[in-house]
Formats: C-alpha cells, sequence, structure tokens
C-alpha cells in the first residue's frame, strides 16, 4: 500500500526563489540564462566561479549596453545597478547550487562519445568506492558487471544517437571492495551542446531497492499463489494491490475498488470498516468474522485478519487484509446443526424401536418411544437402567445375551436376529432386532433397532395353515373328511377352543351342524338345526362376520355357552359366489374378546373353506352321478359299447348275448372290426373311416347316430342304430361310448328320418362338449402369467401329464418362444432332471442353474441364451396324482428368496385345484350331456314311434285289404282307400320333412335364399295352401296398403306362416275365427296369427317352442306330428334376425306373433 509522502524540503526553509525585480530586462534574463546552464555545466569539471569570473561578468554588461544606444545615461546606470544586484543572487544561487550538488546522495558524471570519464561529482565515492580523481579518463563500461555489459553496449549506441534524457537504466556496478552495487541510471544527452559535449549520468544505488524488490517478488509470489483473499492498501484507506483470489472472491479489479473508494465497499457494514481500519491504524491487528458483499450483491461470511505494514523507523505504510471466504465453514455447521436435530428428530420419531446399552451392563442407557410402545411401556424414561434380558422369553435370554456379549461388541456383526419377548404388561409378542456397537458420551455403547413382528409371525403361520388347508382339501374325498379339515385349521389358526360348521339346505333352507370338534355335547345338541327364519340363520345369511361374548347377540341357548365357561364367541358366514351356504362358528374359554389378528385369520381361512366345501359338494355330486350313470349303463335297453382309441372293446353292458347273438367274453379285448362277420362290407369301410376320424383329434365332426349293417351270429341280417361320443381327457380322445339299438323292423320306413336325426344328434352333441368344456388353458395361461407379474420375472411354463404317452406336454409358457424348448417341449417320465421331477412330488429349487454338471447340452444352451439363474419346479397334484409341474426362471443374478419359493409352490397348489375343478366339471357335464342326449332319444323315439305307428297302421291295413285275391272292392270303395293311403302318406312326408329340417337347422346347414319382397306377395304364393287349411273356420287376412318391402326367403317365411295357420287350426275348434294381420313397428315387419282356440297355460307358455313339445290337453291329440313345427319356425325367424313370442289365455284363444328386420335401406 502507498503510504501518504511527507512535505518537501527546500534549501534554507524556503519553498520558493525570490521574485526577479520588474525593473530587469527580460532580454537579459534570456541572454543570460544559456550562460548560466553552461556556467553550472563547467562548472562540474572545474571549480564553480572560474579566475576570469570579473571580466566575464564584464564582457557581459558591456555585450548588453551596446545593444541598445538609444538608452539615457540614467537608465543605463539603473540598469546595470539591477544587473549587478541580479548577478549577485544569480552566484549566491549557484553557491547553494553547488552545496546542494555535492551533497546529492546521486553521483553525476560527464562521459564524452568513447565512454570515457571526464566528470564525476563527490558522490561517486560513496556509491563506487573510488575517488573522482581515480575514474577520471577510465572507461566507464570497466566498472560494469559482464552479465549487464553486453546489454550497455548494445544501449549506448542508441543513448548517442538520441539526444535528450533517455528513461533510466539499472545494472551492476563493481565497489571498490570486490562487490557489485546496482545502480539506475539516467542519461541526458549533451554531446551536440558545443558548452557541454559530454553525456551528462546521474547515478543513484538502488542495491537496498533491488533487494527489496526481491523479496517483494517472493512476497507477491507467495501471495499470488496463495489462496486466501490478500488485499493492500495505504494508510489512508486507498486500494493499491490485490492478488487473484481477492479478484475471483469479491468480482472487483484493483482500479475499480481504486475508483470506487477502497477497501470500505465490500463491507455490508460501514461501522466495522471504521472499526478495522481504527484498530490498524492504532497499531493493533483486527481479526474476527464480518459479513461481506461481492461485486454481484451477494453477501458472505469472511474471516479478516487485518494488519499494518510498518517500515523499519515503525512508521504505518500501508495496511493489510487476509480474507478467508468461511460460507462453506458456515454451511458445514448448520449442516452439522442440522444433522444432530435430524438424528434427534429420527430417533424420537422413527417407528422402530432404538434402544441405547451400556457397553459394560448392558443396562439401558437411552430409549425412544417407539420401544416404548413394543414393551407397552407409558413412556420411554421406564424403560432407562433395565436389563434388556429381562424382556425377553426365557428360552430367547441365552442366546440373546450371547449375541449380545459376542456378536454385536466383540465382533461388531450387523445380524437380524428374532426373539420371543413379554411386554410389560405379560402379553408375548415376536421381535427382530439388529445391534451395532457405537460410542456414545465417549463411552463404548450398542444401538440396538428393535421392531415388533408379532403380525408377521401371525400372517407367516396363517399362510402356513392355508396351504396345509389347501392341500389337504384338494385330496380330500368325503365331505365329513373336508368339514373336520376345515375346522381344525380354523381352530388352529385362532387358537380357540373349539367350533363346528353349519351349512344351509338348499332344499328347506335350515341351518344344520354339520362337523363339530371340542363343543360340549350339551351346546351341540341345542345349536344342531336352525330353522330357515331363525335368528341364527337370518344373521348368517346377512354375511357379516359376527365377533362378540357369549350372551351378547340375544341367542337365548348363550347360557348354555356360558354355562360351560366360553366367553369370546366368533360367527363367520361360508361365502361361495356372493352368497352365505353356512357359517363357521368358534368359541374360547380364553379369550375375552376376538383379537383383531384372530378376526383376521378366521376370515382368511372362512376364504378357503366356502370353494372347498363347494368343490366337495361337487365331488359328492360327480359321485352320485357316476353311480347313477353306472346303474344306467348297467340297466339301458339299449346296448352300450366303450372303445379305446384303437377300436378295442373294453366294456359293454349286455351279461348275455348281444344284438348280434355274441358273449362278453367273445368281445371283450378284440377290436370291434375282428368280432366275426358282424359287419358287413359296406359298413366295415364307413365304420373303420368314420372311427379314424373320430379319433383324430377333438372337435371334429362325429356322427352320433348312424346306421350299421350288420350280420348276427346266426347269419341273419340286422340294422342297428349306432350312436356314439367321444371319451376326452385333458383335450385328448381316448376312445369312444358307443349306443347300438335294433331298428331292422324301423329301417324301411325310417331311413330318411333317422339319417337327418343323425345330423341333429351329432350337431347337438358338439354343442353339449363346448357347453361342458372348462377352458383349462386360459386358467393355467391366466393364472402363470399373475405369478410372473407377482415375481417380477419372464420365464415360466406349465407342463401336464399324459399318461398315455407316459410324458410331460408343454401346455403354456411365458418369455421364451416355444421354438427355443426344442426338446423340452415334451419331456419324458424318468428322464432326466426335469423327467424325475414328478417322482419326487415336492417342490424342487435350483439355485444356480449354470452350476447343475447334469444338465442337457440343450438345456445348457437355454440357460446360456437366455442367462437364466434359477429356477423353481412344482409338482401339480391332484387326488395324490401328479397333473404335470409348473416352473418359473430367473435371470442374471437374480435367485428366488425362501419366501417366493414356498409362493409358487402354493400357487402350485391352486393350479391343481383349479385342474381338479375342471376335470370335475368336464366329468359332470359329460355326465349331464349324456343324460339330457337319452331324454332328446327317448323323446324323439317315443315322439315318432306313436305319429309313424298310425299312418303306417292306415296304411299296411288298406293296402292289405287291396291286395287280398279273395276279396274284391268296388271302383269307390278302392278310391277311398287310395286317397286314405294317399292322405297318410302326405302324413308321413309331413313328419319326414319337419325331422329333416330341424337336423339342418341344428347342423348349421339350412341356407337362406334371400331376395327383396313382400309380405303380400308372400301370402299370394301360399294363398291356396292356407285356404285348404282354414276351411272350416273364419280366416281373415288384414294387410296395411303402406307395408314397405323386406328382405326375406320367401320359401322359409311362407313355411312360417302356413305352420302358425296349421297349428291354429289344430288347436281351435271349427268355425271359429283365425285372423293373420301385420304392421311396421319401427325398423320391422311384425305379424300376428291370432286365433280363438283352447289357448295356452302360463305353465306351458316357455316350453311351447321346445322340441317334441306338445301339448296333451283338449283338442291337442287331433293333430299329429313330431312337436317340431313351432322349433322350425323359432328357429327361421331367428335367422332372419327376428323374435317369435305367444301371448294366450286358457280358454279365449292364442295370438303368435314373429318379427322381421326391415333392410336398411328402408
Amino acid at each position: 500500500m502507498i503510504c501518504q509522502s511527507p512535505p518537501r524540503k527546500t534549501i534554507e526553509g524556503r519553498n520558493r526563489r525570490p521574485p526577479i525585480p520588474q525593473k530587469v530586462p527580460l532580454i537579459l534574463l534570456y541572454s543570460t540564462f544559456p550562460r548560466i546552464i553552461s556556467l553550472i555545466t563547467s562548472s562540474l569539471r572545474a571549480p564553480l566561479v572560474p579566475d576570469n569570473y570579473p571580466a566575464i561578468r564584464t564582457r557581459l554588461i558591456r555585450d548588453d549596453l551596446m545593444s541598445d544606444t538609444r538608452k539615457t545615461k540614467a537608465q543605463l546606470i539603473n540598469e546595470l545597478q539591477a544587473a549587478r544586484k541580479q548577478i549577485a543572487e544569480l552566484e549566491a544561487d549557484l553557491e547553494r547550487l553547488r552545496s546542494t550538488f555535492e551533497g546529492m546522495p546521486e553521483a553525476v558524471a560527464l562521459i564524452n562519445a568513447e565512454g570515457k570519464l571526464i566528470y564525476e561529482s563527490p558522490s561517486v565515492l560513496r556509491i563506487g568506492g573510488r575517488t573522482p580523481e581515480e575514474l577520471e579518463g577510465t572507461n566507464f563500461t570497466d566498472y560494469v558487471h559482464p552479465d549487464d555489459l553486453g546489454f550497455i553496449e548494445r544501449k549506448l549506441p542508441e543513448v548517442i544517437s538520441m539526444p535528450g534524457i533517455t528513461p533510466p537504466v539499472s545494472v551492476r556496478f563493481r565497489h571498490a571492495n570486490g562487490s557489485w552495487r546496482w545502480v539506475e541510471i539516467t542519461v541526458n544527452n549533451l554531446l551536440a551542446d558545443p558548452r557541454v559535449r559530454a553525456l551528462v549520468c546521474n547515478f543513484r544505488d538502488i542495491t537496498s531497492r533491488k533487494e527489496i524488490e526481491k523479496e517483494l517478488i517472493r512476497i507477491t509470489k507467495a501471495i499470488e499463489s496463495s489462496g486466501e483473499a490478500i488485499g493492500m492498501s495505504d494508510p489512508h484507506g486507498r486500494h493499491f494491490y490485490q492478488n487473484e483470489a481477492f479478484t475471483k472472491l469479491f468480482g472487483y479489479t484493483a482500479e475499480e475498488l481504486a475508483t470506487l473508494g477502497g477497501g470500505p465497499i465490500v463491507y455490508t457494514d460501514p461501522n466495522v470498516a471504521r472499526e478495522v481500519f481504527s484498530t490498524i491504524m492504532a497499531g493493533n491487528p483486527w481479526t474476527g468474522e464480518v459479513e461481506m458483499r461481492s461485486k454481484d450483491g451477494r453477501r458472505f461470511p469472511v474471516l479478516l485478519h487485518a494488519d499494518a505494514i510498518k517500515d523499519d523507523r515503525g512508521e504505518i505504510i500501508g495496511l493489510v487484509g487476509v480474507h478467508t471466504d468461511i460460507s462453506a465453514l458456515k454451511q458445514a455447521e448448520e449442516t452439522l446443526r442440522q444433522s444432530e436435530q435430524n438424528y434427534k428428530l429420527l430417533f424420537e420419531s422413527t417407528l422402530d424401536g432404538l434402544i441405547v446399552l451400556d457397553g459394560q451392563t448392558f443396562k439401558v442407557l437411552l430409549a425412544n418411544e417407539s420401544a416404548a410402545k413394543i414393551f407397552g411401556f407409558d413412556s420411554a424414561a421406564e424403560g432407562i437402567g433395565l436389563d434388556p434380558l429381562d424382556l425377553l422369553h426365557p428360552e430367547e435370554r441365552g442366546r440373546a445375551a450371547r449375541i449380545i456379549a459376542e456378536d454385536m461388541f466383540e465382533k461388531d456383526l450387523h445380524e437380524v436376529n428374532e426373539f420371543r419377548a413379554f411386554t410389560c404388561d405379560g402379553r408375548e409378542i415376536w421381535i427382530e432386532a439388529i445391534g451395532k456397537r457405537i460410542l456414545y458420551q465417549g463411552k463404548t455403547a450398542g444401538l440396538v433397532s428393535v421392531r415388533d413382528i408379532t403380525a408377521r409371525k401371525h400372517a407367516e403361520r396363517l399362510i402356513n395353515i392355508e396351504r396345509d388347508l389347501a392341500q389337504a382339501l384338494s385330496a380330500a374325498f368325503r365331505m365329513d373328511e373336508g368339514l373336520h379339515l376345515c375346522t381344525e385349521a380354523a381352530l388352529i389358526a385362532s387358537r380357540m377352543d373349539c367350533g363346528g360348521i353349519w351349512l344351509f339346505d338348499e332344499k328347506t333352507g335350515t341351518l344344520d351342524l354339520q362337523y363339530q370338534q371340542g363343543m360340549p355335547e350339551e351346546l351341540a345338541a341345542a345349536l344342531a338345526h336352525h330353522g330357515p327364519d331363525s335368528p341364527g340363520a337370518q344373521l348368517v345369511r346377512a354375511g357379516k362376520p359376527v365377533y362378540s361374548r357369549y350372551g351378547a347377540i340375544g341367542e337365548p341357548l348363550d347360557e348354555i355357552g356360558r354355562r360351560h365357561g366360553l366367553k369370546a364367541m366368533a360367527i363367520v358366514p361360508l361365502i361361495y359366489e356372493n352368497r352365505a351356504i353356512g357359517c363357521l362358528s368358534i368359541a374360547s374359554r380364553s379369550m375375552e374378546t376376538v383379537p383383531p389378528l384372530t378376526r383376521k385369520a378366521l376370515e382368511l381361512i372362512v376364504g378357503q373353506i366356502g370353494p372347498g366345501i363347494n368343490s366337495l359338494r361337487d365331488r359328492e355330486a360327480l359321485r352320485q352321478s357316476e353311480l347313477r350313470l353306472r346303474a344306467i349303463f348297467e340297466n339301458a335297453n339299449d346296448e352300450i359299447v366303450l372303445l379305446d382309441r384303437d377300436g378295442t372293446i373294453i366294456a359293454r353292458n349286455k351279461e348275455g348275448e348281444d344284438l348280434v347273438g355274441y358273449r362278453p367274453e367273445e368281445v371283450i379285448g378284440k377290436k370291434f372290426t375282428e368280432v366275426g362277420q358282424v359287419l358287413s362290407i359296406e359298413s366295415s369301410k364307413v365304420v373303420r373311416e368314420l372311427f379314424g376320424n373320430a379319433t383324430i383329434e377333438v372337435g371334429r365332426e362325429v356322427p352320433w347316430i348312424m346306421e350299421i349293417h350288420a350280420i348276427h351270429k346266426n347269419g341273419t341280417p340286422v340294422v342297428l342304430e349306432a350312436s356314439s361320443s367321444v371319451l376326452e381327457r385333458e383335450g385328448k380322445i381316448e376312445g369312444l361310448v358307443v349306443v347300438l339299438r335294433d331298428i331292422t323292423e324301423r329301417k324301411r320306413v325310417e331311413e330318411q328320418i333317422l339319417q337327418r336325426n343323425r345330423h341333429l344328434t351329432a350337431l347337438n352333441e358338439i354343442a353339449q362338449t363346448i357347453s361342458r368344456s372348462a377352458d383349462l388353458d386360459a386358467i393355467m395361461d391366466n393364472t402363470l402369467a399373475k405369478m410372473l407379474e407377482i415375481l417380477n420375472i419372464r420365464h415360466g411354463a406349465v407342463y401336464l401329464m399324459d399318461t398315455a404317452r407316459s410324458a410331460l406336454i408343454l401346455k403354456t409358457h411365458r418369455g421364451m418362444p416355444r421354438e427355443s424348448f426344442g426338446t423340452y417341449d415334451v419331456i419324458r417320465v424318468g428322464e432326466g432332471i426335469l423327467g424325475n421331477i414328478t417322482q419326487m412330488r415336492e417342490t424342487v429349487f435350483f439355485e444356480s442353474l449354470p452350476d447343475i454338471s447334469e444338465i442337457t447340452p440343450g438345456g445348457r444352451k437355454l440357460v446360456t441364451d437366455y442367462n437364466l439363474r434359477s429356477a423353481i419346479f412344482t409338482p401339480l397334484l391332484a387326488k395324490d396324482e401328479i397333473q404335470g409341474f409348473m416352473c418359473v426362471l430367473t435371470e442374471g443374478d437374480r435367485v428366488f428368496t425362501a419366501e417366493e419359493r414356498e409362493l409358487v409352490g402354493t400357487i402350485g397348489h391352486q393350479i391343481s385345484i383349479a385342474i381338479e375343478n375342471a376335470r370335475l366339471m368336464e366329468a359332470s357335464s359329460r355326465a349331464k350331456a349324456l343324460e339330457e342326449l337319452d331324454r332328446l332319444r327317448t323323446a324323439l323315439l317315443a315322439s315318432v314311434s306313436h305319429e309313424l305307428r298310425t299312418p303306417l297302421t292306415s296304411i299296411k291295413g288298406l293296402s292289405s285289404s287291396l291286395v287280398q285275391p279273395d276279396i274284391h272292392w268296388d271302383s269307390e270303395t278302392q278310391q277311398e282307400f287310395l286317397r286314405i293311403i294317399d292322405h297318410e302318406s302326405d302324413i308321413l312326408t309331413h313328419i319326414v320333412n319337419d325331422l329333416m329340417e330341424m337336423s339342418q337347422i341344428e347342423a348349421g346347414i339350412m341356407r337362406l335364399e334371400k331376395t327383396r319382397s313382400t309380405l303380400s306377395s308372400i301370402l299370394r304364393q301360399i294363398n291356396d295352401h292356407l285356404q285348404g287349411l282354414v276351411k272350416k273356420h273364419r280366416f281373415e287376412v288384414r294387410l296395411p296398403d303402406d307395408l314397405p318391402p323386406i328382405y326375406v326367403d320367401e320359401i322359409r317365411i311362407g313355411e312360417v306362416i302356413t305352420n302358425l295357420v296349421q297349428n291354429a287350426v289344430s288347436y281351435s275348434e271349427p268355425g271359429t275365427a283365425i285372423t293373420l294381420e301385420a304392421h311396421r313397428n319401427d325398423n320391422e315387419i311384425v305379424v300376428e296369427i291370432t286365433d280363438e282356440g283352447i289357448g295356452i297355460g302360463p305353465e306351458h307358455i316357455d316350453k311351447v317352442f321346445d322340441r317334441f313339445y306338445r301339448l296333451e290337453s283338449g283338442v291337442a291329440r287331433r293333430r299329429g306330428g313330431t312337436g317340431l313345427g313351432l322349433s322350425i319356425c323359432k328357429a327361421i325367424v331367428e335367422q332372419h334376425g327376428g323374435k317369435i313370442w305367444v301371448e294366450s289365455q286358457l280358454g279365449k284363444g292364442s295370438k303368435f306373433s314373429f318379427s322381421i328386420p326391415l333392410p336398411q335401406e328402408s
């Protein structure tokens, strides 16, 4: 920093020379000044006042006087006196200048053009240690340092060539004592001045300054490289220096600060700036924190150390300040403070219990409120000083003491451990604890984190119970066995003492006790039965669980429970498909109330019991159905034969001779084509082809009814009616069921009817097969997809057992494409790792597939290509039989945890139940289909046999009468007989046509030939036929003129109208009215046929359009037929996109209506 300069000292204390008298002519001064200069320069080489000074002075005066001859004498005398006075003053000044010149610290020397010293002032002795006499005549370069000599030699010609004063230069000169001194030389080139003719050189000794500069350079470098911001100012506060760190910190340049007033501008508080300045100027350093601001206005804390810069006399010549930005330090301190607060808040507010243990005594030093809550204390302070082992179960204390002493304090291991513990009120809980050795208040201590895992332990136990119950229910067959499993699981899960299961009777609505365990006999007997309207039954039907004490819900039998010490009770409805099917009721002698965890456990268990009981019911129904079917099979009038896929006869229901004369031992075990010469050549060919088609794949069209031309064992021909259905298992055909009926006698008159009926039966069976099949593939696919989603993995597959091939077949998969499976598409049982999994009958886990040495090359390629790591294979068991297995796989470093392995096993059991249920539903549906087929067949045969018998009897009787040789009929009688035969033949034709048409409809092969037409046009086409039908009735047609055209099959719609009119004729008395009318209703045409017949009772309205259905009362028997007319009408109308319906009042008549949609352009 620059200090304030002291006042300049002058000769004799004067600041300036006395003024020149105005009476002295300026021309005299101007003319004498060059001479004065010359005298000064010449006096540098000689005495200051030369010996001939008087002569010189006289000459000067003379010259001046002669310069103006026009002046008077008096003027000249005055001027002469003034000049003398001025000269006297000049001489005095010259004397003073000489004394000053010789006393100057700088030396002056004159050097000629050759570099010779021609004059030296006395000061050269002080600077160089040599006298002027020693130096005069020598070359000044003889004394220059060798390193500077080149510079002088280059500089000297430049100085000689440039008149005037040149900038100073610094060189080193050798002192007389041999040392080198730094000298600053300023040269004034007066070589051209004839009075001097030399270089006037001013020599100044700057050796001390150079040393100071050297030290300043070292200090400056240190300052510049310092990370601290350093600034300097003079004693007046004027800023003159700053290092780069200062510039970066404050953003100002040194010039900007000097302009703006110096350092105080960076202070945010001027008072602090004044305090710092006054302290330093008082001679004391100042250190402290201050707030400062940068050029951009940013405020920040600074640690400032300021002090004075003093010279060797102790005078203050500047100020220096060292500035340290402590923003980061302050931030760190604030962060540390916040961190301490956060840790304290975390300690107090964390949900886990935190306990600090003394490292010597293991006693509790500190605990948070969460720990107090876990162990039931009112506050954390109650636990201070306790021994934590006292809170644990006695069986856990030894293990816990070892873990605290060794694992936590000695080894500093951080492992999670589980313990049984007690709350302060004696309630048993499970805790999870992990400890760490720490320093607390300067001493070794242990920090233990405690978490209450009672709920989790309860959930794990509940999951195990659920899993075991699901497995047990999937293997149970009897209802009582299943109820026992369910009740026992509920008692274990709830830890209650007794209970039972009540189920609703679907017919009576009563709620009956089906199974109980541990209940007092008196209580079980009293609660065994609840009426449909009893409070207990109504409570269960409400569908909401009830948890209470005995006596609190108003049951009169609660007194019995209290008498036997029962306290808490639970009634949980069993829900299946959104309705209550019964309830689980259990009670406890020790619990005052049912805890929340117990309630949750019961509700979860009940979620398994409802579907489980329903499954047991289905199995029971299936067993009963199997018994009924076996009874039907063994007692059926028709012959039933079971064939496997190869056509081998494996069973039949006839004990004696069959329809073709063979006994069971002659045919069972043989292929149907190997039994004698039973089939004709044509029938054998057809049967072989049909059997082959039927056993190729599921869903192929199989003729359900066919005719077989067979040969009886005794050689007579036999025509058999054979109906068949496919035996399926797991989507694979295992064989056929064939029902045989001898139709030899009926064949001649029913051939066409039976042909159509075969198609009808076949199509009907296909529809039944679709309706009874459960979509097992969808169940497996969706379950696998959901499981992979839960596990967050990509790869999985389900294999099902093909017992015929003794192999596991890939049914569904996720992740890798199917073609990647290669040989793993089909896995042979007992071959390789996967083939042996099914024999283990338990879940298999492979932690690292790449490390398995027994893996096949194909399997290793899959592991490598898809980066597979671990795998779980769980068998699918149903009725203790392997149905297949399910596998899931991880990738990369992912390995299944124990919980995930258990989850996969549980899901596998669920899939097993689904497979079993689907198969049970499949079997149950098949049984129902067989019953329906038998009903339809019976109805068809009963209807057709009756309707065919009447016309055939008439035809047979009349034709036999006509051909008798001993009776001759007259022509009129013969014509009457032929007319009757013709009429009865028409009836037969009508019956056959109805059967054929219904077969086409059921087969879906009836084609519509739609054209644009009108209702009046259709009526004109069938008018003759209608008139013939209604000739005994009053028939009226009402059609509006503006009915729009329709797009229909004219023949089929005419057939519908004809059938409905004929139906009205058949069920109404002669002479009554029959009306046919039509109208438009929005976008359709509605046709109505109204009669005044017997009407239809409400119980028959929904059945009149069923196949083979006829009213059996009143005049119904007047009309023959198969009962298919209205069914055919319904099918034709629906194929047109319309609807058909009937409105009727018993005894007043009926109105049959049907609608036909209008074309879009209408």
